[in-house]
């Protein structure tokens, strides 16, 4: 992930979303072109399929939300966008959608912000408000609620002082979730087993695990629909204390197999690998990891196998 528009002091945002890239290096052309709204600049990598369109409809409709101080107009685009102060957001070139819009307030810097920050969206929560470096000032607000399929969302606006009045440049990021593999998806009914692994209490000794075989139907789908409502893992990798240099994949102490009623169907594999990232395999096949941060897999599984959750 790259971060635009990180000035000398204006590292606070990004210090604290330390994210990068794990495919950093691959050139991805984005294009430009006019939203409903006249003025609007909406910028997103081609070809993005329904998963982009959706996410497209989801920024247009929450930079619709902003409410602007009284006499606020939309202002022309400078030549050189760019020279203007940016958000500072991370930037996700394959599956994130970004909408910007430029408007001309009669109110100074200081009146505008006050505003914003009293006026928070609808379906929104403020997340920051603060100024940069003397110059501009910045808010960014957040949904509150999340749509199925969108990993982020973001509504930042930039306030710029402008003659006796101010600039906003509002931006509007939407991320959503890379597609799954088909084979990955599991059938309950394929399947007569399903074998649950998790760590023991931490008084247990160091690396100890608790595994436990079930064959009840309930358990088997209710496993199946917690790992098919999973989404995908966005192409990052997370600076976090599970990751080392060179880069090392500690076997999960969280394992869930599916076991097949026949050779015809394979034996699917999911463990989270460290960070979040869940690695999958359907019979020998690696496929697209997994995002397990935001679901309740692991939690029933500590569960099934009377442990307690740290």
């Amino acid at each position: 992930m790259v971060f635009r528009g990180v000035r000398r002091g204006r590292l606070v945002l990004g210090a604290l979303t330390m994210v990068t890239l794990a495919a950093a290096g691959v050139a991805i052309v984005l294009w430009a072109a006019a939203g409903p709204a006249a003025g609007v600049r909406v910028y997103q990598a081609p070809r993005s399929g329904a998963a982009g369109d959706m996410a497209r409809a989801y920024a247009l409709g929450l930079l619709a939300k902003l409410e602007l101080p009284l006499g606020t107009r939309p202002a022309t685009w400078p030549a050189r966008p760019g020279s203007l102060p940016q958000p500072v957001l991370p930037y996700w070139p394959t599956y994130g959608v970004t909408a910007q819009a430029l408007y001309r307030a009669g109110a100074s810097m200081g009146s505008v912000w006050w505003f914003l920050t009293r006026h928070v969206p609808a379906g929104m929560r403020p997340r920051w408000a603060y100024p940069a470096n003397g110059n501009d000032r910045f808010v960014l607000d957040v949904p509150a609620h999340l749509p199925r399929g969108i990993a982020h969302a973001n509504l930042e606006v930039v306030i710029i002082p402008h003659g006796s009045g101010s600039l906003i440049l509002a931006e509007v990021q939407v991320v959503w979730y890379p597609p799954r593999s088909a084979a990955e998806y599991i059938h309950p009914d394929r399947y007569r087993s399903v074998t649950v692994t998790v760590p023991k209490p931490s008084d247990a000794s160091r690396g100890a695990t608790v595994t436990q075989t079930f064959t009840s139907r309930a358990v088997i789908a209710e496993l199946a629909v917690l790992l098919n409502r999973l989404p995908g893992m966005l192409p990052t990798a997370f600076n976090c204390p599970a990751m080392t240099v060179p880069p090392t994949r500690v076997p999960s102490p969280y394992r869930v197999v599916f076991t097949p009623r026949s050779r015809r169907w394979p034996t699917i594999a999911a463990a989270p690998v460290g960070c979040f990232d869940g690695g999958i395999v359907v019979g020998k096949h690696r496929q697209p990891a997994l995002d397990f941060s935001r679901d309740k897999i692991i939690p029933v599984m500590l569960s099934l196998t009377g442990q307690q959750a740290k």
